[in-house]
């Protein structure tokens, strides 16, 4: 790697499909330069154990031959052996605790600001929904908050002072001296949403909505202090070290007698593997500066501008399509099916094509089921039919014809009403007599089942089970 800071090195970034891709193959088995940049963070102790194996080496080859005492013997070189053969595992359990406690730590980090992400994508995407015209300069503030709140969270847990310059450039300067005033600067900003979502949303179902999505927020915030201000005990991260030294520094003396020579080069190799894992959980511990926050940040910030800057253009879009949907799927009535079970002929009625741009074929398919008894009264009769609507892939329904029904019928004057029919593109008077035919056999099913089930349940069951509206 070309980044020679030790840091730098576990500096999160974002993955893409080629290095995903990498990870996959055997290349990334080949050796490279990654090595060197983690021997710089704690190389004093690789040369420190290196050195004890190479004091030990000339003992044994300059001393000894001149009378120093042989130690230790090559006799208890094997019984020397056994206390590390037997701490080598609790040494390991420790290490992968201490390594897997700091992975949870980064984890739920990485978590909480996929939230972060959520939330000021669904406020954003909430607003431009239910805002009007008439709030447009609450839309735009919520709009420049919301992109904003990453670099508050992040900078609240750095604790630093000034907002980030791309923060700075998208707040207002009465924002920043508003942020400037609060300590805690993410309550700050989840205030100041709260007060946008109330003063343009009237509906308290809405306003709920949008206030579940602030708390969240302020939730994510509690989380990262949780773990920003709370590390793993001391006494658990000291104890892991104090081990690890005191078993690599007294394995030389292990080694010589079975490895001579190599053993300071077996030394190295080792402290450099058992001391880079306890320093992956060092590092990872504190996730927030190994996790890439300012690629977060920049892209809570993308997603939020894109869809105040795309509002118009979606809103036109929806509008003609909607349009398109519903003079492109046309309402269809049934005929009289005669006696006996049946299926019955769909004949398309109630939708003008003039606005259209090319007809295609109908999207509503009605299935008319007629069963016949003998003990059926006239009401049962009546409402016999079995309404099915199954739309087609990639077609419409009857969803937009309702809503213009909604929309039109309450109008008084007939040539208002006919003009509200024509935004749709329907018939409004063939609409009306759809609707009106599909409401009286509803209200005729609601009849039946209380009627009904109470006298007659086999009947019932029997008969009138296919109806969609009995909850199934």
């Amino acid at each position: 790697m070309s980044r020679l800071k030790h840091d730098a090195l576990f500096e999160g970034r974002v993955v893409t499909p080629a290095d995903w891709k990498l990870l996959r193959t055997w290349r990334r088995h080949l050796p490279d330069l990654t090595w060197v940049t983690v021997l710089t963070g704690y190389w004093l102790w690789v040369v420190y154990f290196t050195l004890i194996a190479v004091l030990i080496g000339l003992y044994h080859t300059i001393l000894v031959p001149r009378g120093a005492p042989d130690w230790p013997p090559k006799d208890v070189v094997p019984v020397l052996y056994q206390p590390f053969a037997i701490t080598s595992f609790a040494l390991a359990l420790l290490m992968v605790f201490r390594t897997n406690s700091s992975y949870s730590r980064w984890w739920e980090a990485r978590t909480v600001w996929g939230q972060v992400f959520n939330v000021t994508r669904n406020l954003v995407r909430q607003a431009g929904a239910w805002f009007g015209k008439d709030e447009e300069a609450e839309f735009q503030m919520l709009v420049r908050w919301c992109a904003a709140l990453g670099y508050i969270l992040n900078a609240h847990l750095c604790g630093a002072k000034e907002l980030a310059p791309e923060a700075e450039a998208l707040l207002r300067p009465e924002d920043l001296k508003l942020l400037a005033s609060w300590e805690h600067r993410p309550i700050c900003a989840g205030q100041v949403l709260s007060s946008v979502v109330v003063s343009a949303v009237k509906d308290s179902q809405i306003r709920a909505a949008m206030d579940d999505q602030i708390a969240t927020y302020l939730n994510d915030a509690g989380a990262c202090e949780r773990i920003q201000k709370t590390c793993i005990p001391y006494c658990y991260t000291r104890h892991t070290s104090r081990f690890l030294i005191l078993w690599l520094t007294f394995l030389p003396f292990a080694l010589w007698g079975i490895c001579g020579w190599a053993s300071p080069l077996a030394e190295a190799v080792l402290a450099f593997l058992l001391m880079g894992v306890e320093n992956i959980g060092i590092q990872i511990e504190e996730p927030f500066h190994v996790l890439p926050m300012d690629t977060y940040c920049a892209v809570i910030a993308k997603n939020a501008l894109e869809v105040a800057r795309e509002r118009k253009g979606l809103d036109l879009f929806v509008e003609q399509a909607l349009k398109r949907e519903l003079c492109q799927g046309p309402v269809s009535k049934l005929k009289n099916g005669g006696s006996g079970a049946s299926m019955l002929t769909v004949e398309e009625v109630g939708v003008s094509h003039k606005t259209c741009l090319k007809p295609t074929v109908p999207a509503l398919r009605v299935r008319c089921q007629s069963q016949s008894s003998n003990n059926a009264n006239s009401r049962i009769q009546e409402a016999r039919g079995v309404f099915q609507m199954i739309p087609q892939r990639g077609e419409a329904t009857l969803l937009d014809a309702r809503d213009a029904l909604e929309t039109c019928s309450a109008l008084n004057d007939a040539s208002s009403k006919e003009a509200c029919y024509a935004t749709f593109g329907c018939d409004g008077s063939r609409v009306e007599q759809y609707f009106g035919a599909v409401e009286i056999l509803e209200t005729a099913w609601e009849q039946v089942k209380e009627e009904e089930v109470e006298d007659d349940d086999e009947f019932v069951e029997e008969n009138l089970s296919p109806w969609p509206w009995d909850g199934r």
